[in-house]
Protein backbone atom coordinates (compact mmCIF):
# COMPACT_ATOMS: atom_id res chain seq x y z
CA UNK A 1 0.00 0.00 0.00
CA UNK A 2 2.81 2.31 0.88
CA UNK A 3 4.81 1.84 -2.19
CA UNK A 4 1.80 1.96 -4.11
CA UNK A 5 1.22 5.76 -2.63
CA UNK A 6 4.77 6.41 -3.66
CA UNK A 7 4.56 5.44 -7.18
CA UNK A 8 1.11 7.52 -7.70
CA UNK A 9 2.46 10.71 -6.20
CA UNK A 10 5.63 10.08 -8.50
CA UNK A 11 3.43 9.77 -11.66
CA UNK A 12 1.85 13.04 -10.51
CA UNK A 13 4.50 14.84 -10.01
CA UNK A 14 6.37 13.67 -13.85
CA UNK A 15 3.09 14.45 -14.80
CA UNK A 16 2.82 18.45 -13.61
CA UNK A 17 6.19 18.55 -14.66
CA UNK A 18 5.79 17.37 -18.48
CA UNK A 19 2.51 19.92 -18.16
CA UNK A 20 4.52 22.58 -17.17
CA UNK A 21 7.19 22.12 -19.43
CA UNK A 22 4.40 22.02 -22.23
CA UNK A 23 2.89 25.11 -21.43
CA UNK A 24 6.25 26.89 -21.49
CA UNK A 25 7.03 25.65 -24.58
CA UNK A 26 3.67 26.86 -26.00
CA UNK A 27 4.19 30.16 -24.04
CA UNK A 28 7.82 30.65 -25.72
CA UNK A 29 6.22 29.49 -29.23
CA UNK A 30 3.23 32.39 -29.06
CA UNK A 31 6.10 34.65 -27.84
CA UNK A 32 7.89 34.45 -30.95
CA UNK A 33 5.28 33.73 -33.50
CA UNK A 34 5.85 36.76 -35.04
CA UNK A 35 9.78 36.38 -36.07
CA UNK A 36 10.57 34.70 -39.50
CA UNK A 37 11.25 31.37 -39.66
CA UNK A 38 14.91 30.08 -40.21
CA UNK A 39 16.14 30.24 -43.96
CA UNK A 40 18.15 27.31 -45.10
CA UNK A 41 20.93 25.88 -43.48
CA UNK A 42 19.80 27.74 -40.83
CA UNK A 43 18.29 26.91 -37.21
CA UNK A 44 16.18 29.27 -35.05
CA UNK A 45 16.92 29.26 -31.33
CA UNK A 46 14.74 31.11 -28.49
CA UNK A 47 15.98 31.46 -25.23
CA UNK A 48 13.17 32.14 -22.90
CA UNK A 49 14.42 33.03 -19.17
CA UNK A 50 12.35 32.54 -15.43
CA UNK A 51 10.92 36.32 -13.93
CA UNK A 52 13.02 37.53 -11.05
CA UNK A 53 12.26 40.44 -8.74
CA UNK A 54 14.62 42.69 -10.90
CA UNK A 55 15.13 41.59 -14.32
CA UNK A 56 18.07 44.92 -14.28
CA UNK A 57 20.07 43.03 -11.84
CA UNK A 58 21.13 40.21 -14.69
CA UNK A 59 22.09 39.30 -17.98
CA UNK A 60 21.95 36.57 -20.29
CA UNK A 61 25.10 35.11 -22.00
CA UNK A 62 24.21 33.92 -24.97
CA UNK A 63 26.82 31.46 -26.35
CA UNK A 64 27.22 30.48 -29.97
CA UNK A 65 29.11 27.04 -30.46
CA UNK A 66 30.45 24.13 -32.56
CA UNK A 67 31.29 20.83 -31.63
CA UNK A 68 35.27 19.81 -33.56
CA UNK A 69 37.90 17.54 -33.25
CA UNK A 70 40.51 19.48 -32.30
CA UNK A 71 44.05 19.80 -30.98
CA UNK A 72 46.04 21.30 -28.53
CA UNK A 73 45.66 24.54 -29.78
CA UNK A 74 43.48 27.70 -29.01
CA UNK A 75 40.46 27.78 -30.99
CA UNK A 76 37.71 30.12 -32.00
CA UNK A 77 35.11 30.58 -34.10
CA UNK A 78 34.93 33.75 -36.40
CA UNK A 79 31.43 34.88 -37.06
CA UNK A 80 29.34 38.13 -37.59
CA UNK A 81 26.79 38.53 -35.15
CA UNK A 82 23.95 41.25 -36.16
CA UNK A 83 21.04 42.42 -33.91
CA UNK A 84 18.21 42.82 -36.60
CA UNK A 85 14.94 44.33 -36.16
CA UNK A 86 11.93 42.97 -36.49
CA UNK A 87 10.03 45.22 -38.51
CA UNK A 88 6.33 46.73 -36.62
CA UNK A 89 7.32 45.27 -33.27
CA UNK A 90 10.25 46.90 -31.95
CA UNK A 91 11.62 43.71 -31.19
CA UNK A 92 15.24 42.68 -32.12
CA UNK A 93 16.98 39.05 -32.81
CA UNK A 94 20.03 38.13 -33.57
CA UNK A 95 21.35 36.71 -36.59
CA UNK A 96 24.85 35.00 -37.01
CA UNK A 97 26.51 34.72 -40.07
CA UNK A 98 29.67 32.63 -41.15
CA UNK A 99 31.78 31.32 -44.19
CA UNK A 100 32.39 27.72 -43.28
CA UNK A 101 35.53 27.55 -45.17
CA UNK A 102 37.05 30.87 -43.39
CA UNK A 103 34.86 30.28 -39.61
CA UNK A 104 38.04 29.38 -37.02
CA UNK A 105 41.28 30.57 -36.13
CA UNK A 106 43.64 28.72 -33.92
CA UNK A 107 47.07 29.38 -32.24
CA UNK A 108 50.05 27.11 -34.04
CA UNK A 109 51.58 25.48 -31.39
CA UNK A 110 53.08 22.26 -32.12
CA UNK A 111 50.59 19.27 -30.66
CA UNK A 112 52.07 15.62 -29.64
CA UNK A 113 48.44 14.21 -28.03
CA UNK A 114 45.63 13.11 -30.43
CA UNK A 115 42.78 15.40 -31.67
CA UNK A 116 39.52 15.27 -29.26
CA UNK A 117 36.20 16.75 -29.35
CA UNK A 118 35.67 20.11 -27.74
CA UNK A 119 33.55 23.06 -28.18
CA UNK A 120 34.96 26.32 -29.66
CA UNK A 121 32.70 29.40 -29.63
CA UNK A 122 32.39 32.53 -30.58
CA UNK A 123 33.15 35.82 -28.51
CA UNK A 124 31.55 39.26 -29.33
CA UNK A 125 30.36 42.24 -27.10
CA UNK A 126 26.86 42.09 -28.58
CA UNK A 127 26.08 37.96 -26.95
CA UNK A 128 25.42 39.51 -23.74
CA UNK A 129 21.93 40.58 -23.91
CA UNK A 130 19.67 42.11 -21.49
CA UNK A 131 17.71 40.13 -19.14
CA UNK A 132 14.03 40.25 -19.96
CA UNK A 133 11.11 37.68 -18.44
CA UNK A 134 8.98 38.64 -20.91
CA UNK A 135 10.32 38.35 -24.19
CA UNK A 136 12.72 35.25 -25.25
CA UNK A 137 16.04 36.42 -26.81
CA UNK A 138 15.68 34.91 -30.55
CA UNK A 139 19.04 33.81 -32.59
CA UNK A 140 19.30 32.45 -36.23
CA UNK A 141 22.63 30.69 -36.16
CA UNK A 142 24.13 28.48 -39.30
CA UNK A 143 23.39 24.39 -38.95
CA UNK A 144 26.15 23.32 -37.32
CA UNK A 145 26.36 25.87 -34.15
CA UNK A 146 24.60 25.36 -31.41
CA UNK A 147 23.38 27.93 -28.98
CA UNK A 148 23.76 27.74 -24.95
CA UNK A 149 23.34 30.73 -22.33
CA UNK A 150 24.72 31.24 -19.17
CA UNK A 151 22.76 33.86 -16.58
CA UNK A 152 24.63 36.83 -14.82
CA UNK A 153 23.53 38.24 -11.52
CA UNK A 154 24.55 41.54 -10.28
CA UNK A 155 26.35 41.54 -6.86
CA UNK A 156 24.00 43.81 -4.16
CA UNK A 157 27.01 45.14 -2.88
CA UNK A 158 27.33 48.36 -4.54
CA UNK A 159 31.39 50.05 -5.05
CA UNK A 160 31.68 53.90 -4.52
CA UNK A 161 34.09 54.77 -7.27
CA UNK A 162 36.90 57.20 -6.77
CA UNK A 163 36.63 60.57 -7.62
CA UNK A 164 39.66 62.55 -8.91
Amino acid sequence: MYRKNIYILLLSFIVWHINAFAENNATVKNKTSMFPKATSGYVKYTIAVPQTKNDYDHKVEVIVRQEIMADCNTHQLLAKVEEKDLDGWGYTYLYVKSNPNTSMVNTKRLCTKPKEKKFIQIHNEILLRRYNSRLPIVIYVPKTFTVHYRIWSASEDIQKAIKE
